[in-house]
This record gives C-alpha cells, sequence and structure tokens, in this order.
C-alpha cells in the first residue's frame, strides 16, 4: 500500500497542477513546500531552492542540524497526524503536514522557511553566524525571510494541505 501512495504522490507532484499550486502558493505566502513519502524521502523539493536554506545547507554544521530538525519535525507529524510547525537551531521555521488519503498519511509537505516572529529575525542572524556564515550575509539574508505569526502559519500549512490531498484523492 505505501507503495502505491508514493506512485500517486510522484503522479501528482509531476503534473503540471502541482507546478501552479507551489508557484501560487509561494507567490500568496513566500514559502516553499516540497513533497515528501510516508518515510519522509523527498519525491519532490521545492521549484526553487529556498535561498535561506541554500546559505545554511553549504556548512557541514547547517546541514547536519537541518537534518536533524526535519526528522524531529517529521516523526511528531506522524505521530499526531495533523500539521505541526517546526523549528530549527539556525532560527528558521517550517511546517510538515501530512497527506490523508483514505484515512492513511501517504506523504508529507514541508513548507520552508519562515520566522514567527520579529524578534526571530535576530535570533536568525545569530543562528547563522554560529553555523559559519558571515555576519553581512546572514543580515541579509534573515531580512528576505518572510514572518508568519503561529496562527497563521498553522491556517496557511492546513490550506495548502488540504488542497494537495484533495489532488491526491481524485487521483
Amino acid at each position: 500500500m505505501a507503495h502505491e501512495y508514493r506512485d500517486l504522490l510522484g503522479t501528482v507532484t509531476k503534473g503540471s497542477a502541482w507546478q501552479a499550486t507551489c508557484r501560487d502558493f509561494f507567490d500568496a505566502t513566500g514559502i516553499h513546500i516540497s513533497a515528501a513519502d510516508s518515510l519522509g524521502k523527498a519525491v519532490k523539493r521545492a521549484t526553487t531552492r529556498v535561498e535561506i536554506c541554500k546559505l545554511v545547507m553549504s556548512t557541514p554544521e547547517g546541514k547536519k542540524l537541518c537534518r536533524t530538525c526535519h526528522g524531529v519535525s517529521l516523526a511528531k507529524t506522524s505521530k499526531v497526524s495533523e500539521p505541526t510547525i517546526g523549528s530549527c537551531a539556525v532560527g528558521l521555521n517550517h511546517f510538515v503536514a501530512p497527506l490523508i488519503v483514505n484515512r492513511t498519511i501517504c506523504g508529507y509537505l514541508v513548507g520552508a522557511a519562515f520566522i514567527l516572529t520579529t524578534s526571530d529575525r535576530t535570533a536568525l542572524i545569530r543562528g547563522l553566524q554560529k553555523v559559519g556564515i558571515d555576519g553581512p550575509t546572514a543580515r541579509r539574508a534573515a531580512a528576505k525571510v518572510f514572518r508568519w505569526p503561529p496562527k497563521q502559519a498553522a491556517a496557511v500549512a492546513n490550506l495548502i494541505t488540504e488542497q494537495i490531498s484533495l489532488q491526491l484523492a481524485n487521483n
């Protein structure tokens, strides 16, 4: 059954509706979405790489932190079967949302990257510097990260999850 859903998720994420959904979602929110199968393996990455994530992943420490925080978030979302907002040690936030078809998690959406409060921007700059990013680069990168207060971030995660789950269910 998991293989069947992985194929379905792969089919849906290859279509033009997926690309249009991702583009529209980014245009409206500044959040890039990627799809992962039920084991958390990427099926489709964001159509454009998230600049701040590329920067974090450019350092060995940043890459390690990113993988760890996404793993923790996937496990939490899997346990509660509803969208969760996760954070990483660098200071970024993301959402992980289960894609549910016939009461079975067939995959996940990961939405990255944003901050929840204005004070998070200062913490993000410090976090970027801790993983080896110089101060001016960290400040420029942090200035481009969208802010979504917690309630709005949760609503955005629910909205995109419902839309993609509906596309899966209709295939």
